[in-house]
């Protein structure tokens, strides 16, 4: 699309690390926030002319790089599991979830849209890998469903009804 967006990350998102924990203890974490912004670069570089970073949303950013609209992406949900029977065969070894939560802002900073994006992943043994440990699995997983949350954000992007009002207004077909 012929249009420069401005994207707007928090450091929340940027530095986001999913721990997964019982009681005090945490049994796992799993750092999520760096591989998300370059995912999300990369998806929104696909469908603009040009991506642009913004240091706020659009009330801040109200001249800055003239950009069509800010999009703020955040981490809404992540969850997974490890079976605790891991089987070579047939079986799961690791299922991930990731699901983004993103809004579009006008350049005025007038909220337009807002919507979710979940991927899954499931990390299953095979003859390469055989059984690999369970956090590396895990890790995979991760990076499948973050692939696959990728690949909805720009299949699916101009089917979001604000988004396509949106893109209706700058004349974008």
């Amino acid at each position: 699309m012929p249009l420069v967006i401005g994207l707007c990350y928090s450091d929340e998102f940027r530095s986001f690390v999913y721990r997964k924990s019982s009681g005090q203890r945490v049994l796992a974490a799993f750092a999520l926030g760096e591989s998300s912004v370059k995912l999300v670069d990369e998806a929104l570089t696909l469908l603009f002319a040009r991506v642009v970073p913004v240091s706020g949303l659009p009330s801040k950013v109200s001249g800055e790089n003239a950009v069509a609209g800010v999009i703020e992406p955040k981490i809404a949900d992540v969850s997974y599991e490890v079976p605790s029977r891991r089987v070579v065969g047939d079986q799961v070894v690791a299922r991930a979830l990731i699901t983004y939560a993103f809004t579009l802002y006008s350049r005025e900073g007038e909220q337009l849209a807002s919507w979710q994006v979940s991927g899954r992943g499931v990390e299953t043994p095979s003859a390469k890998i055989g059984v690999v440990p369970a956090h590396r699995s895990v890790q995979r997983s991760f990076e499948q469903a973050m692939r696959e949350a990728a690949w909805k954000l720009t299949s699916d992007f101009r089917g979001v009804p604000g988004v396509r009002r949106w893109l209706d207004e700058q004349g974008v077909k």
